[in-house]
C-alpha cells in the first residue's frame, strides 16, 4: 500500500471514528485496530497530513456556556458556523439544542 493510499484510508477511518459517537476504545475494538494506532493517526492528520491541505479540528458541543466564547453575531443570540471554504454556513439561535446541532454538523460532512 502506498503512503498516500494509507493516509487516505486512515483519513476515512478517523472520520468514521469521529462520526461514530463511540469512545476510542469501543470504536477500536469494533474496527479491529489498536487505540494507540488510532491516536497516532488522529494526531498526524490533525497536523494537516491528510493530503487535502486541511486539518481535522475537534468540535465539542455542550449545553453549558463557555467563558469568553466568541462567535459571529456575539451579543445577538445568534450562532454562525462556516464549514470549510465552500460557503456552507449554518445560522441558529445561540440557545439551539446541542444534540440537534451535532446531528446537523454530522450531516454537513
Amino acid at each position: 500500500m502506498s503512503r498516500l493510499s494509507k493516509r487516505a484510508q486512515w483519513h476515512k477511518r478517523v472520520l468514521a471514528f469521529e462520526r461514530s459517537g463511540l469512545t476510542r476504545k469501543a470504536w477500536c475494538a469494533q474496527a479491529g485496530v489498536a487505540v494507540a494506532t488510532l491516536d497516532y493517526w488522529r494526531s498526524r492528520l490533525r497536523k494537516g497530513g491528510d493530503g487535502s491541505g486541511q486539518a481535522l479540528v475537534p468540535i465539542v458541543v455542550s449545553d453549558a456556556p463557555v467563558d469568553g466564547a466568541r462567535c459571529s453575531g456575539a451579543g445577538t443570540g445568534v450562532l454562525e458556523i462556516e464549514v470549510g471554504g465552500g460557503g456552507v454556513r449554518l445560522r441558529a439561535n445561540a440557545r439551539v439544542d446541542a444534540q440537534w446541532l451535532v446531528s446537523v454538523l454530522r450531516g454537513l460532512r
